[in-house]
């Protein structure tokens, strides 16, 4: 039996109590704090568990990755899917066709180039070059070419010539270049790698000559009878040489079933001259060069091309049209002579030119119109660097020019934003317009100061323009003279000039010497005129007899620096 704890009494069975001395018969345990530690570490735990599993899925789907194609491939990011395509041609951008593969024929120590370029698009359209270029961390453009050769390339680059193109550039190839790979490298800042790859492929021609030497080259039937042999027995994929002697053909040529090219007599006993036309309507990828030809007429043509040719110190006199592009030819114009015709050169077409210069160094003199714009390719600048105008009825059909200036800068052509606002404010081809001018002015500055990439020399040469003459913006001395010394990092002599003069009369003549003595050296013909007409003012000024003199050398002073302010032929430009 069970007794109580306290007095000893025997209990009743079960009993949690004694009935005796009323004494708790039931066990007391020691009961232990809570453990809140283990309570704080599950919390934890439970807390880390949930931030592991959000940055998990937040980051997970953006961690760096690596996409691979040809010559296209599909990005995406956190804004949104890309297309990026590379090619070699605005129809590649354009037309949103990725180029695989490019095959060229070159001499094997002749020295071409060609653009390389990267197209983007978003939903169908073409993306904002400087919004997707804000993505990227660097670009690199590398070719791997076999044993035969190799390519020079310049650093990828936005380039507002190729506008459609986010970017752009330069591959530089001669005959020997042989089969190349073109890789493009995108770094992205979100880390990811974008590459594409395209085959770059380089021909070399094999040349077959022919002088009056081997050959009776006397007349034009002569010449006919050579072309005919040509035709039949040399092969197809040899570049054909005519080198003729100085004499007249007369009658009317036509280089139609394949290339050939005719080089007139430069060795200083006489020129080639061809009184008549000619015809040049070949149609295969290889351009007819035409060098040292005097071409002279009595109406008509003097030539005619509807395919891909070049023309290169040759004069044209006497015709309707002196030289004429039609119906989807290109062509290069360089050191050429357009005297007396009724319309010296022709454009009438609408492809591109190969020639990136367009038509530098020629003379255009005493046409009844020195250059006419039938049609052009919407977007394309045609440049006269170097060329000079005289005496003609109308040196450029200025009322087209704008036509076509006005059409590409709608289509957002920024190289054409400025030639336009040029036009504008001096009544060029159109009604004089300081307000729509300003406009043009105003989206160029706009455009470019925005620009994460560095600007090339021209383009700051034209900002520091604006903003020393308040064209589209503020007039601001101190802005122009940074965009000045941006341009001078590149040797651009108008720059130097311009900096050079700013400096001058704004007190540091020492700093402006410098600069102006760097534009002689490199080429700009008004700097040194400028500077002694300068020295001269300044030394006049302070003489009461010499203020008339002063005032004229002013003048003098102030028609060169217009000169010096405005691109060269900037509205003979397109």
């Amino acid at each position: 039996m069970k007794k109580c704890r306290n007095c000893g009494a025997d209990l009743p069975e079960g009993a949690s109590f004694c009935p005796h001395c009323a004494q708790s018969q039931i066990e007391r345990q020691e009961v232990k704090p809570p453990r809140l530690w283990r309570k704080k570490a599950l919390i934890a735990a439970l807390c880390a568990l949930v931030l592991v599993t959000t940055a998990l899925a937040v980051f997970l789907p953006h961690r760096p990755k690596t996409y691979e194609g040809g010559a296209s491939v599909t990005y995406t990011d956190q804004d949104g899917t890309y297309e990026l395509f590379v090619g070699t041609s605005l129809n590649n951008i354009e037309d949103k066709q990725p180029e695989e593969k490019r095959t060229l024929s070159l001499s094997v120590d002749e020295t071409s180039y060609l653009p390389a370029m990267l197209g983007v698009y978003r939903n169908g359209t073409p993306v904002d070059p400087e919004a997707f270029l804000a993505k990227v961390e660097r670009c690199t453009l590398e070719a791997f070419p076999n044993e035969n050769g190799a390519l020079d390339i310049a650093e990828p680059r936005y380039n507002e010539m190729f506008s459609a193109a986010v970017l752009e550039t330069d591959v530089v190839f001669t005959g020997a270049s042989g089969t190349n790979e073109l890789v493009w490298t995108l770094t992205m800042k979100n880390g990811d790698t974008i590459r594409l790859k395209h085959t770059f492929e380089v021909l070399p021609l094999v040349h077959a000559a022919f002088t009056a030497e081997d050959t009776p080259l006397n007349t034009m039937e002569d010449l006919k009878v050579l072309l005919d042999r040509i035709d039949g027995e040399v092969p197809a994929d040899t570049v054909v040489d005519i080198y003729l002697p100085p004499v007249t053909y007369t009658g009317d040529l036509h280089i139609s079933s394949r290339a050939v090219n005719l080089y007139g007599c430069c060795d200083g006993s006489g020129r080639t001259v061809i009184e008549g036309s000619l015809t040049v309507s070949t149609h295969v990828p290889d351009k007819v060069v035409l060098h040292d030809l005097d071409f002279v007429g009595n109406g008509g043509n003097g030539l005619t091309a509807t395919a891909s040719t070049m023309i290169e110190n040759c004069s044209f006199t006497g015709y309707d049209i002196g030289a004429a592009v039609e119906n989807g030819g290109m062509i290069g114009v360089e050191a050429c002579t357009f005297r007396n015709n009724k319309i010296g050169f022709s454009y009438d077409t609408l492809s591109y030119s190969f020639s990136k210069d367009g038509f530098p160094d020629c003379r255009i003199e005493g046409n009844d119109v020195g250059i006419q714009f039938v049609n052009l390719p919407g977007a394309m600048p045609l440049d006269f660097f170097g060329t000079v105008f005289s005496g003609n009825g109308t040196d450029i059909d200025y009322e087209k020019a704008f036509d076509y200036m006005s059409k590409s800068a709608e289509r957002r052509c920024v190289h054409s934003y400025f030639r336009l606002g040029y036009m504008l404010r001096k009544g060029i081809g159109c009604e004089e317009n300081i307000e729509e001018s300003d406009k043009w002015f105003s989206k160029m500055i706009a455009h470019y100061e925005s620009c994460i990439i560095k600007l090339d020399a021209l383009n700051y040469y034209i900002l520091g323009q604006l903003y020393e003459k308040g064209w589209g913006c503020e007039k601001d001395i101190d802005k122009a003279m940074q965009y000045y010394a941006e341009a001078c990092e590149a040797n651009n002599a108008n720059a130097e000039f311009a900096l050079g003069r700013l400096y001058i009369t704004q007190g540091d003549e020492e700093q402006g010497e410098e600069y102006i003595n760097r534009a002689i050296e490199h080429g700009n013909e008004y700097a040194e005129e400028w500077y002694e007409n300068w020295k001269e003012y300044r030394q006049n000024i302070y003489t009461q007899a010499a203020v008339h003199s002063a005032a004229n050398l002013f003048c003098r002073l102030a028609s060169l620096i217009n000169i010096s302010i405005v691109t060269p032929n900037a509205f003979a430009i397109l």
